[in-house]
């Protein structure tokens, strides 16, 4: 069931929608994901202001594997962003 409800997703082509953002974002990538090198590295050449962190020891799962760090992350992040 779970497959069959991601395949759309995965048949969709994303880049698009990526390029379109224009809010700040943060790009968490577990070390050993699933997220090819090449992959992560087109989205930052589409988008350059991009901030993105490698969380060593996850895999893609860094919200599951490592959720402090993620806290953490996320947390410097978004006070970055707002502060004036």
């Amino acid at each position: 069931m779970l497959v069959d409800s991601l395949a759309g997703i995965a048949a969709r082509d994303h880049w698009t929608d990526w390029a379109a953002l224009s809010c700040p974002t943060l790009l968490v990538l577990g070390q050993g994901g699933i997220i090819p090198p090449a992959e992560a590295d087109r989205m930052l050449a589409l988008r350059p202001e991009v901030r993105a962190v490698s969380v060593r020891g996850a895999g893609h799962d860094v919200h599951l594997e490592q959720p402090a760090e993620l806290l953490r992350l996320v947390g410097d992040f978004l006070r970055e962003a707002h502060s004036p």
